[in-house]
């Protein structure tokens, strides 16, 4: 991962430290309202929330306390793994276009709500739903690969690619029923930009493009396999007779002779 893609991913996650400062201290606060998505604020002059929005969380701030700094960890995690995982499906370049993709799209869509004469709602307007959608991508690219829902249940990614689905169906239905269609300027821009990489295959070429560096830190990380011997994965099963196209290795940081493929290798949990 390059010091671009670092930059990135540290931009994101300081927006999840900011949204839980905000909730202990009142300066913070202000900021974090200062840079939310306003399209009447921004027609004022305040053109810097076009960008700052990105920042923000979802509904406009977290709880403070030990839950809010547990849920803050939790999400921090969780973000620099989505993000992490789509660079490695998309490649970087790739990877950078779609969030940009999705942030103008957002942007063009939240100034729909002044001829549409809806309200604005500065706090809907977030990563949230782009990250959703960047999930997808990685279910779409890797469906078998195996995650853990809500840290505790195994499941297939494509299993959890269509949970995601659930949520964003759930939300629109949740705000359409008590009367807040601008639900709709934030979902429909993430959904937009997933639909618009479907459509460009050579988008999803990255994990191909990005194949030869992965191959350089593997080498790096792990000790090679023995020539001649049958090799299979530990988590999964599959062998490389089963799917030649996978490479398989052994772990160095696992006590004892354990193997495993591509997929699973830097996801396992190591065994002592």
């Amino acid at each position: 991962m390059d010091s671009l893609s670092k930059l990135l991913i540290y931009i994101m996650l300081a927006g999840h430290l900011m949204s839980y400062l905000s909730a202990v201290i009142p300066f913070f606060a202000e900021i974090l309202y200062g840079c939310m998505l306003s399209p009447e604020m921004i027609l004022r002059g305040q053109v810097w929330r076009l960008v700052t929005w990105i920042i923000t969380p979802y509904g406009g701030g977290m709880d403070g306390g030990l839950f809010g700094f547990i849920w803050l960890i939790v999400m921090l995690a969780l973000r620099y793994w989505f993000s992490t995982m789509a660079e490695d499906v998309l490649g970087f370049k790739y990877y950078l276009i779609y969030l940009i993709t999705g942030i103008v799209l957002t942007d063009a869509f939240a100034f729909l709500a002044l001829p549409l004469g809806w309200y604005s709602v500065p706090g809907l307007f977030s990563l949230y739903y782009l990250n959703i959608t960047v999930f997808l991508i990685v279910a779409v690219s890797r469906p078998q690969q195996q995650a853990y829902f809500m840290f505790l249940l195994p499941m297939n990614m494509m299993m959890l690619g269509i949970i995601d689905i659930g949520f964003i169906i759930y939300d629109i239905a949740r705000f359409m029923r008590v009367g807040m269609p601008q639900i709709l300027l934030v979902t429909v821009p993430a959904v937009l930009t997933f639909a618009l990489l479907m459509v460009f295959p050579d988008a999803r070429k990255g994990d191909r493009i990005a194949k030869p560096k992965r191959q350089r830190e593997f080498k790096k990380a792990v000790r090679m396999t023995p020539q001649g011997a049958v090799h299979k994965c530990k988590i999964c099963g599959r062998t490389q007779e089963s799917n030649p196209e996978l490479e398989f290795r052994y772990c160095s940081k696992c006590m004892g002779n354990y193997e495993y493929c591509q997929e699973h290798l830097f996801t396992h949990t190591h065994v002592k």
